[in-house]
């Protein structure tokens, strides 16, 4: 290792997990692992061998110990793993919850009077690019970094959306489109986003400076 703690370490005996072919049985094998020596290898290579017979002696003892431990872990280990799935699973559903929240809540500003306003948030650096979500219209038109988005009307099947998009010119003046039908997979593609761009921007608040739209 580069780094670390074992920089300066010369030779080491790592014991790690080792699996069938088949993969259905766990054991544990030895592994050596040494630093070069540089310049000064040959002058280590006597210490090397030396180390190797040491170890070798002692490693099946140690895989072994390893083995017993598991045994008599096996299952308090597994119980452990039940609880940790239960609570993962836990935390999943709320981070799910959770995002579909804000997903929701966007989509409802989308259909309501005002609109939506996505998210633009410029970095503090001083060569970093404004991050922001596009909109996918059709196959070969993409509206780049909206101002604002309304649904003025959606399919009796669901499948497809009227909306009205505006950009911001470059002279301070807005740009609306005519209304356009676009693929609800479309607009639930760029939420999906847009609540992922406000995630990382909230996540890092103190490196970004917030440009257009609320978090």
């Amino acid at each position: 290792m580069l780094d670390g703690k074992y920089f300066h370490t010369l030779a080491r005996l790592e014991i790690r997990d080792a699996y069938t072919e088949d993969y259905l049985k766990k054991g544990y094998e030895g592994a050596y692992r040494f630093n070069s020596g540089g310049d000064k290898e040959i002058k280590f290579l006597p210490a090397m061998a030396e180390f190797i017979t040491i170890a070798s002696n002692k490693v099946d003892k140690m895989c072994k110990l390893f083995v017993d431990i598991d045994i008599a872990f096996k299952d308090k280990l597994n119980e452990a793993r039940k609880q940790r799935d239960a609570i993962q699973s836990e935390l999943n559903e709320i981070e799910y919850a959770r995002q579909q929240a804000k997903k929701d809540a966007i989509l409802d500003l989308m259909k309501s009077k005002e609109g939506f306003v996505p998210l633009r948030a410029k970095p503090n650096k001083e060569y970093g690019w404004i991050q922001n979500t596009n909109l996918q219209m059709k196959f070969n038109w993409e509206v780049h970094d909206p101002a604002l988005i309304k649904v003025v009307g959606e399919s009796s099947s669901g499948k497809s959306v009227k909306v009205e998009v505006s950009i911001n010119r470059y002279d301070g003046s807005v740009h609306t489109f005519p209304v356009e039908t676009i693929r609800m997979d479309n607009l639930q593609s760029f939420i999906n986003r847009e609540v992922n761009l406000r995630d990382r921007v909230e996540s890092e608040l103190d490196q970004f400076v917030i440009a257009q739209g609320v978090l």
